[in-house]
């Protein structure tokens, strides 16, 4: 979220953008783009975590919305999570990918993920957004015997759509 937790949900003061921060296929960062983001657009679902905010200037053309429609997703679906955890550059999860729950508002799978990606798309084998990633959690009994998994979890892409909606956002291809 755009709020700071340790200090009563108190709103940041400052939001950078910074885009195209990945290493090349030769191991060499990139230089990224930045954008400044104005804090006193933050609009969000702390239940959902999920933040929104403009920025002074648009990304150009180069960086194209990713359409909230989302796709379909079953169980044993593989999902692909875009992250960047502790806020180091983007990172792909491809491995132990597959959904093991969906339901109406979340959406549970076995990507691997660590903390700082909350807030990545999740998207399936069609690279359509169904989810943003929230959390893990466990399923199953008391313990580590058998029938325990550890998950991955999202926030459906329907959900957070309506939730902008309901936030006065504006949502195209939704």
């Amino acid at each position: 979220m755009l709020y700071d937790q340790d200090h009563g949900d108190a709103r940041a003061t400052e939001v950078d953008l910074l885009l195209d921060y990945e290493e090349s296929f030769s191991g060499k960062l990139r230089e990224g783009h930045g954008f400044v983001g104005l804090p006193a657009s933050i609009v969000g679902d702390k239940a959902d975590d999920w933040a929104v905010i403009r920025l002074a200037e648009a990304p150009d053309a180069a960086y194209p919305r990713l359409p909230l429609a989302g796709g379909p997703v079953t169980v044993d679906d593989p999902v692909f999570i875009v992250q960047h955890p502790g806020g180091r550059p983007k990172e792909i999860g491809l491995t132990r990918n597959l959904v093991r729950h969906v339901g109406a508002d979340r959406v549970q799978y076995l990507t691997d993920t660590e903390g700082g990606s909350s807030g990545s798309p999740v998207f399936n084998a069609r690279w359509q957004v169904v989810a943003v990633h929230h959390k893990w959690t466990t399923v199953g009994g008391p313990g580590a015997g058998a029938g325990r998994e550890y998950r991955n979890q999202g926030v459906a892409i329907g959900r957070v759509a309506a939730g902008l909606r309901a936030a006065g956002v504006v949502v195209a291809n939704a």
